[in-house]
């Protein structure tokens, strides 16, 4: 995921799916994550950025690690 690639998910994806709300969106701290773009077009579509330290992703994604890992290793 790349700033262009986030910026286009947002757009036309996470946005017209929340349909104008404010809305609350977990988010790993992957430099794209942070651009001041990125930013900008989260604001504009009322959606507050949640930053999930490095390490403890486990802990609010547990099925990331006891299924998608296990899975992706799989595939």
């Amino acid at each position: 995921m790349n700033e262009d690639l986030f910026l286009h998910y947002i757009t036309y994806h996470l946005a017209p799916a929340l349909e104008g709300g404010p809305s609350l969106f977990a988010l790993d701290v992957m430099g794209s994550h942070k651009t001041p773009s990125v930013l900008a077009a989260l604001r504009e579509n009322q959606i507050i950025r949640l930053l999930i330290p490095g390490g403890c992703i486990n802990l609010v994604q547990p099925l990331d690690i006891s299924i998608n890992k296990p899975l992706k290793e799989i595939i």
